[in-house]
């Protein structure tokens, strides 16, 4: 059997066990502040903002009839699932040599913008025309001349345009063309 003794603690390790005590009181005293610190900061108050609105994109749809502004409008994108306009034989039928006709066609801005011209061209094919070519009446072909629409006109939504084609035989043109027919295109582009 062992007896142990107890010893007394010397001034040293006295003194060392106290100030670990101290600083161990203070220490969880820091703890207890800064906890308290912590709460009262996240109770503050506080609010926010919200904002909403609807958003819908702009609907881009031209128009076009040949019979004018009061009759009706047909959405003439071929491209994209619409209808080449026609209009009536007679407009530009029975041509002769020096012939001028012209035909004043319409177009409607169905879309919720302004829209711009940004391009208006002519063609034709058939008979009547030396090639499938440009109408622009060069090597004796009948030219087809676009006026009062000019690139860089504005259209404002349910707004209406008209212009005039104009299709004009060379005044020497050859005999060999007589009872030849021919379809005379007009291509407008438009953009937002």
């Amino acid at each position: 059997m062992s007896t142990a003794l107890r010893t007394e603690p010397t001034g040293e390790k006295r003194d060392r066990r106290r100030r670990g005590v101290v600083f161990l009181k203070f220490g969880l005293a820091g703890a207890a502040l800064l906890g308290i610190a912590a709460a009262a900061t996240s109770a503050s108050w506080s609010d926010n903002a919200w904002f909403s609105a609807s958003a819908q994109a702009a609907t881009v749809k031209l128009s076009a009839s040949s019979s004018g502004t009061s009759g009706s409008f047909t959405y003439a994108d071929t491209g994209n699932g619409g209808t080449a306009i026609t209009f009536g034989a007679s407009d530009f039928g029975e041509l002769n040599q020096g012939a001028s006709k012209p035909v004043t066609l319409y177009l409607r801005n169905d879309g919720s913008v302004p829209l711009t011209v940004s391009a208006v061209t002519t063609s034709g094919t058939g008979g009547i025309f030396t090639a499938d070519t440009s109408v622009t009446g060069t090597a004796g072909n009948p030219a087809a001349v676009v006026s009062d629409l000019a690139t860089g006109t504005s259209i404002a939504p349910g707004a209406t345009a008209s212009f005039t084609v104009t299709l004009t035989t060379p005044l020497d043109w050859e005999s060999s063309f007589q009872g030849k027919t021919g379809t005379v295109a007009v291509h407008v582009s438009v953009s937002s």
